[in-house]
């Protein structure tokens, strides 16, 4: 089964802080889609982990997440 969930980020300033979320998603090989926007600090992914895994990933690469219910 997959999900799509939709997150806040926090701490997420540049295309840097997004490479290092994606380079965690790449590492994982949980995640099948994102789609990050730094204007709105938002991340969009399918996937078939539950969200707190998808934020515990977020963490480990340094940064915060919440999600939008």
């Amino acid at each position: 089964m997959t999900y799509e969930y939709q997150f806040n980020l926090r701490g997420v300033s540049c295309g840097g802080c997004i490479r290092a979320i994606e380079a965690r998603f790449a590492a994982c090989g949980a995640i099948d889609w994102a789609q990050f926007d730094l204007q709105s600090k938002t991340l969009v992914v399918r996937t078939a982990v539950c969200s707190d895994a998808v934020i515990d990933l977020i963490r480990d690469a340094g940064y915060n997440a919440t999600l939008e219910e």
